[in-house]
């Protein structure tokens, strides 16, 4: 297990990066965000975000993972900005996606760095949002 010191400073970067606070019990930490978004029919919606970090080793790598829901019309931005991302995926990654009601959830799983995973998610995320 990593030193408490050093999971207070992962934390502290993972929170700025995503602006949100975490939850910590047990050494799970769990980041939930809402976000309003409008679709190509102008109609608005709250879209979800959560993320999940458990079982810290040593070396400061964990299990990570994320649930983004995003409209059709995101998808396709979210994704290719995730791979072609600076920092790459790990051999250790699965992803997912589900559709249901017009609304994409990509479900991704990594064991990383937090602050890797953390960072290449925002940075998808902000090219949604610009």
């Amino acid at each position: 297990m990593m030193q408490t010191s050093s999971l207070k400073t992962v934390a502290e970067t993972i929170s700025l990066l995503l602006d949100a606070e975490i939850e910590r019990t047990d050494g799970l930490w769990q980041i939930r965000k809402q976000r309003l978004a409008k679709n190509t029919k102008n109609t608005f919606c709250m879209m979800d975000f959560s993320l999940e970090v458990k079982s810290f080793e040593e070396n400061g790598t964990a299990v990570n993972k994320a649930s983004v829901y995003l409209l059709p019309e995101e998808l396709p931005r979210f994704t290719s900005a995730l791979w072609q991302h600076p920092i790459s995926f790990p051999t250790t990654f699965s992803q997912k996606q589900t559709a249901d009601h017009h609304l994409y959830c990509l479900h991704l799983e990594t064991k990383e760095l937090p602050q890797d995973f953390v960072e290449r998610l925002a940075d998808a995320l902000q090219t949604i949002l610009e």
